[in-house]
């Protein structure tokens, strides 16, 4: 039924009266066929329901490990806290589901290493900043830049 609703053109991301999306409802019941079908398809896997939590936070109670490995790739948050104040991580803690906790710790640490990378790529294309200081009255170049207008 759902590859059926799929190949018409259908809105993923509508969410019920408990703002859940399909792929949520998905997860929730363990549907992992579904799950992953809806997937192909690119649904928002950010979306978050009342209760806070995302797609992630259900793959990680249904302790699906592929499945929150194909939510990852999909770019699922992370660090996204539920109403609990709960992370998907967190939860594979308290749940003690250390496949899940190495798998999501070692996904945080390459996002971290990546926006590292990203933030030394970013200030070295701005160059060098003057750390000059001037006083009161006293305006540098940064400030207003030279204009030239031509005829």
């Amino acid at each position: 039924m759902v590859k059926f609703l799929i190949e018409r053109p259908c809105l993923l991301n509508l969410r019920d009266s408990e703002k859940k999306t399909a792929l949520i409802h998905a997860l929730q019941y363990q549907n992992m066929e579904c799950a992953n079908v809806l997937l192909d398809y690119g649904p928002d896997p950010n979306i978050m329901d009342n209760d806070g939590n995302t797609a992630l936070h259900y793959a990680v109670l249904s302790h699906n490990k592929a499945i929150v490995e194909k939510l990852l790739v999909h770019k699922a948050n992370t660090e996204v806290r539920n109403k609990s104040d709960l992370t998907p991580l967190e939860l594979a803690k308290l749940a003690n589901n250390d496949d899940m906790v190495e798998l999501l710790e070692t996904r945080a640490a390459k996002d971290d290493q990546r926006k590292s990378k990203q933030q030394q790529l970013t200030s070295e294309e701005k160059g060098p900043q003057k750390s000059e200081s001037h006083t009161a009255g006293e305006i540098s170049d940064s400030e207003f830049p030279l204009v030239v207008y031509h005829r």
